[in-house]
């Protein structure tokens, strides 16, 4: 990423944020508004300059500063820490490369090519189960990679694992 511009992966990881937080940055003063867009904007400024953050928002670099100088303290308040984190969120969201669903053939579909390739009479159900083992592990840390990303609590995490264990 440049750092004196913002690439459109970040407006999407702004509309996943504001979708998160269930409310919309409607270029207002109102108190939470003005805190997550100041959240965004710390989170922003890890990769970006003062400037590449306030055009982004449509505001001078010296909004930004400002609330970059008040990151410090706001980020033990309740409010604001929850909206950083959201943000922190979002744009790991953004930045992950997503797995192409449709060309990327499932573990099923791998094991289901590893037992097809096989010359000779009937190969052994053992190997056929340690095939589709192997290749429903990956597909089972891929899928449970979706409880982190909805779920940033541990503890929304673990019973996310829990309940996929139980029923897989």
């Amino acid at each position: 990423m440049s750092a004196t511009k913002i690439e459109a992966s970040v407006a999407s990881a702004q509309q996943r944020y504001y979708r998160s937080l269930g409310f919309e940055d409607n270029n207002t003063r109102g108190l939470k508004v003005v805190l997550a867009r100041a959240a965004f904007m710390n989170v922003l400024l890890k990769n970006h300059t003062t400037v590449a953050v306030g055009t982004f928002f449509g505001m001078d670099h010296s909004t930004v500063c400002y609330h970059r100088r008040h990151h410090d303290t706001r980020i033990h308040w309740d409010d604001y820490s929850h909206y950083y984190n959201e943000a922190l969120n979002a744009i790991s969201w953004s930045s992950e490369q997503p797995r192409d669903f449709i060309t990327e053939p499932t573990g099923l579909q791998l094991a289901a090519e590893t037992i097809g390739r096989m010359k000779g009479p009937i190969v052994s159900i053992e190997f056929i189960l340690e095939c589709l083992k192997s290749h429903g592990e990956r597909e089972k840390e891929i899928i449970l990679s979706f409880g982190q990303r909805f779920a940033p609590l541990e503890e929304v995490q673990s019973k996310f694992a829990e309940t996929f264990n139980e029923t897989f």
